[in-house]
């Protein structure tokens, strides 16, 4: 009561917040949420009445996008300038598309023209802006399409040119290769040469054993056939001396028979008067 009769202030609480308050606190969130971000809308058509997968009913479909307006925004941006590009992103991207020693200058709106009427883009296909072209459906691809396929020439003639450099040249490699066949195949002919020749010394030292072995054999033969041929001549020439030895013996003892007077008896020797002859070996 201090305070001059003044009614003291109480904190509000939770339960005091009316839905209106939090409705509105919601819907605040909600649109700070949205302002972060950039929405992008999805319109969504049914394929078919079935609710089957992978198929698709044209009818059905096409009736869709005419009631949506689909087919009228695709027509209206056709019929306009769908593709919007700035002069500071679309002269520095298809600049490489002008010829060899030519140039843009000027403001940037003036060299975004010049540069497409250089690439030979009609006057009805693009419009300039303040600060951006717009540029009819199909321009932006073909220009994407001639930046691509100049790219793509750059790019080889860089690789030819470095290729001529790095590369040697088409005799040099041919006479290197030939060079290099040339000492591979002398390498191979001197191995194969080698081999024969110790083919040919191995065969020679064989064949060397081999006659001596049949030398020695033939030799060993000769030899046994010499002993016994030996054997048989000195056994005729021995019997043949042994039958001279035999024959003369007996012829002598047939002279020495011969030259003998015949035996007396020793009776008819007294009788005689005559006589006995002495028996030889007696003194």
């Amino acid at each position: 009561l201090g305070g001059g009769g003044q009614a003291q202030q109480r904190p509000k609480s939770s339960q005091n917040v009316s839905v209106s308050a939090k409705f509105r606190e919601q819907l605040t969130g909600l649109m700070r949420t949205l302002d972060k971000t950039d929405p992008v809308f999805v319109r969504c058509i049914k394929p078919n009445q079935h609710k089957a997968p992978a198929l698709m009913e044209g009818v059905l479909v096409e009736h869709q996008l005419r009631c949506s307006g689909v087919l009228a925004a695709v027509k209206i941006s056709q019929s306009g300038y769908p593709s919007r590009v700035l002069f500071t992103d679309f002269t520095p991207r298809y600049a490489p598309l002008l010829p060899a020693g030519k140039g843009v200058g000027g403001t940037d709106k003036q060299k975004c023209r010049e540069l497409l009427e250089t690439l030979g883009v009609e006057e009805s296909m693009f419009q300039m802006g303040r600060s951006q072209v717009f540029l009819r459906s199909g321009v932006l691809s073909h220009l994407e399409q001639l930046l691509a396929d100049a790219v793509s020439d750059s790019a080889i003639a860089l690789q030819r040119f470095s290729r001529s450099f790095l590369v040697p040249k088409l005799s040099t490699l041919r006479d290197a290769a030939r060079r290099a066949e040339a000492h591979v195949l002398a390498l191979v002919q001197r191995g194969r040469y080698r081999e024969m020749q110790r083919r040919a010394r191995a065969g020679s030292k064989v064949a060397a054993v081999c006659v001596a072995a049949l030398c020695a054999s033939r030799l060993c033969r000769c030899r046994k056939a010499a002993v016994v041929l030996q054997k048989i001549v000195r056994g005729r020439q021995t019997r043949r001396r042994i039958a001279v030895a035999q024959a003369r013996q007996k012829a002598l003892q047939k002279m020495f028979a011969q030259q003998q007077p015949p035996p007396v008896p020793p009776g008819a020797a007294l009788t005689a008067g005559v006589p006995a002859p002495k028996s030889p070996g007696v003194g």
